[in-house]
């Protein structure tokens, strides 16, 4: 089977998959009636948790949506909890689930638009919701452009706080964000009320160390010659090799972006070889078989993997790119040109084959644990480019070699 064909096979089988992840968690939900229903559901983004909510009473019922005129709030057990509020949001009302903060003596609400932008909004207790901005605008002074934040959050969280003029005093440098705005909150609660407790929704994520461990596997390489000056390298093909591959990788959790995000470089060894012993024959030129074989080959990739969240064995996917280091480099002379008998015979040969590889991958992969260390399995698909440069009088003509490799490795996490 070609390459191509297994790498489409693969990204279809990817598809289905991916179109049946859901994420369903404990939780419950409030209907407009008051009636609090516990069950599942769905967890999803910021964003697309402000549009609807996806629930459902156990593993094998059927699912329902709900939109923000259909429920009062729903909450994930220990989780995130979102209210349904009308707001003035980019200058246009519009009613939405906002992310409930902190419910205090001033509530703090949060929401992501569609523009992927964050708005903060606060209840000082009179039931009016009003949005901390912190407009950018640019100054030019000077032939000079600044740009400059307005800063007006800081303003309006300072009256609010009056009944605490030590706390409003030190809110110069207070930042635009979950952590610094549940913090203030929650401190100004506990000095002007001793009655009632302060309840802080957002849930405290538990940092996650790197994870390591040992890849095996194999990787098959296929090569291509491509020359813009030179013709007998146009369309040259090499021979296609397979070989075992082994290293190590290291993958970080991107909690601040997605808590299914991670980073992943992985350093694997194999060997790898490039021969065409095949004559290519154009009009004016004859080519003969040509070796560019490497001893071995040091496999650095860098990639971002999307792990979805649910089932024993789960799907993922990464894409990133990669850097190849040939330990050693053996060319061996095969191409020669004729071009005329009567004026003689011109033998190009190749005087360097660059030792580095640079390109980029896209892979797809199931993932399940033993024993709570995570198993994986990975195809990818690895497009590379090499410099390389022909001897031809005067000056030197660069080609590139342009390998496909398509890799399967086995993981196994270490600690």
């Amino acid at each position: 089977m070609k390459l191509s064909i297994l790498v489409t096979v693969l990204l279809c089988l990817f598809s289905v998959a991916v179109f049946g992840q859901s994420d369903f968690r404990e939780g419950y939900i409030v209907k407009v009636s008051n009636d609090t229903i516990y069950g599942l559901l769905d967890y999803k983004s910021i964003k697309a948790s402000t549009k609807k909510c996806t629930f459902k009473a156990n593993q094998k019922a059927s699912k329902e949506t709900f939109g923000s005129d259909e429920l009062l709030s729903y909450r994930f057990i220990d989780g995130k909890y979102f209210v349904s509020k009308t707001i003035v949001l980019n200058n246009v009302e519009d009613h939405l689930f906002l992310e409930y903060l902190i419910d205090g003596i001033v509530d703090m609400y949060f929401v992501n638009d569609e523009f992927s932008k964050d708005h903060y909004f606060f209840d000082n207790g009179d039931g009016v919701l009003m949005e901390l901005k912190n407009d950018k605008k640019e100054l030019y002074k000077d032939g000079v452009t600044y740009r400059q934040e307005s800063k007006e959050y800081i303003g309006l969280l300072k009256y609010s706080f009056k009944d605490s003029p030590a706390l409003a005093s030190q809110m110069d440098d207070l930042k635009l964000n979950h952590q610094s705005l549940i913090k203030v909150a929650s401190e100004y609660h506990e000095q002007v009320c001793l009655t009632e407790e302060c309840i802080v929704f957002e849930k405290k994520r538990k940092k996650e160390g790197p994870k390591f461990g040992l890849i095996v596997g194999y990787n098959t390489v296929s090569a291509r010659s491509k020359s813009e000056y030179v013709r007998f390298l146009d369309g040259v093909n090499f021979e296609t090799y397979t070989y075992p591959r082994f290293g190590l990788y290291l993958k970080q959790k991107l909690s601040f972006i997605n808590e299914n995000i991670f980073v992943q470089y992985a350093g694997t060894y194999s060997q790898t070889k490039f021969v065409s012993t095949d004559s290519v024959i154009h009009v004016t030129t004859r080519v003969y078989g040509l070796t560019l074989e490497q001893s071995s080959r040091f496999n650095n990739s860098l990639t971002f993997r999307y792990e979805f969240p649910q089932g024993i064995i789960r799907p993922t996917f990464q894409f990133g790119g990669m850097f190849n280091y040939f330990v050693e480099t053996h060319n061996v002379r095969g191409p020669e040109s004729f071009w005329d008998l009567s004026i003689g015979q011109e033998v190009y040969e190749i005087e360097e084959f660059a030792n580095q590889e640079v390109g980029f991958m896209c892979g797809i992969g199931l993932l399940g644990e033993i024993k709570g260390k995570e198993i994986f399995l990975d195809f990818k698909y690895q497009r590379g480019f090499i410099k390389g440069v022909l001897y031809y009088g005067y000056p030197h003509l660069n080609y590139n070699v342009i390998t496909d490799t398509f890799l399967v490795n086995l993981g196994f996490q270490l600690f």
